[in-house]
């Protein structure tokens, strides 16, 4: 499956959600990173045919967007926000949506996908009795219903217990084996833990597109670690980007993002997160592509 999108604009008015995208996305998992309100959500809704564009072309293997009745066919989409009926059990949910798919949801079929997703050992317990972390597992499963070539999830572990992330992101790993999965979010970790390859978002333009081993080279030189007095903390703060602090009785220990390297200040390899923070902290940037 390839992904092509090629001058993509949507604008509401005079308001430009998205400026001239253009992607190309092929098997495995992609990151889709950016800040709240960059139009990552636009964009995901106009992939799955929910919003229509203003301009430019998305095709799926040849297949146009606008094509959406076939487009549907290969895709499945998992919101950010979603709702499923509280009493129903696991199984009579899946059930249902295998019969809106047309799908007849025989027995092996329902338990099969609940298996993809951990969840068949929940298959009797309500849906008002789920943790976040379980609905959105069987938020996958039903994506899933038609074998789609194409998963879109927006925002999947916002919300999420530390335990809860980390099994959904393996469960994503695994099925872009054989899938596009584009995984949209504004969590670093997500990305760096499960992508091969990142597009950042900014305002509606594409800031970076490429493989997230680059990405992070973006801060390669200009993230030190440094040591200070607590009664010097505020002065630092005005003079540098701050990513952390660990404060030990007078002293804190701080990570921060700098030009050049500060006295008394050590070199530290950057991180995904501190190469995000980088970028985001260039107003004029322009797109950055590491080859």
């Amino acid at each position: 499956m390839k992904i092509c999108i090629k001058n993509l604009n949507k604008k509401y008015g005079k308001k430009h959600v998205l400026d001239n995208i253009n992607l190309e996305l092929e098997n495995g998992m992609h990151g889709l990173l950016g800040p709240n309100g960059a139009g990552k959500t636009t964009l995901m809704r106009i992939l799955t045919t929910l919003l229509t564009k203003t301009s430019g072309e998305i095709t799926y293997n040849g297949i146009n967007v606008d094509n959406k009745k076939a487009v549907r066919k290969i895709i499945g989409y998992l919101p950010q926000e979603f709702s499923l009926y509280p009493n129903m059990s696991v199984y009579e949910t899946l059930e249902y949506f295998y019969l809106l798919s047309d799908i007849k949801p025989t027995k092996a079929k329902v338990l099969s996908s609940l298996r993809k997703v951990h969840l068949d050992s929940c298959k009797k317990l309500k849906i008002k009795a789920l943790s976040g972390g379980m609905k959105r597992r069987l938020g996958i499963a039903i994506a899933l219903i038609n074998n789609p070539e194409v998963l879109i999830v927006d925002e999947p572990t916002a919300g999420l217990d530390p335990e809860e992330r980390i099994r959904f992101r393996n469960l994503l790993s695994d099925l872009s084996k054989d899938k596009v999965i584009i995984l949209s979010t504004h969590i670093v970790e997500d990305i760096a833990l499960t992508c091969s390859s990142l597009t950042v978002i900014k305002e509606g333009n594409i800031k970076y597109n490429g493989k997230v081993s680059d990405f992070i080279r973006i801060g390669k030189g200009k993230v030190f670690k440094l040591p200070v007095s607590i009664d010097k903390l505020n002065e630092i703060k005005d003079r540098y980007v701050i990513v952390s602090t660990v404060l030990d009785e007078d002293m804190a220990y701080l990570k921060i993002i700098s030009d050049t390297k500060p006295e008394g200040a050590e070199t530290v390899n950057p991180t995904l997160e501190d190469s995000y923070m980088i970028l985001m902290q260039e107003v004029d940037v322009n797109v950055i592509e590491i080859g």
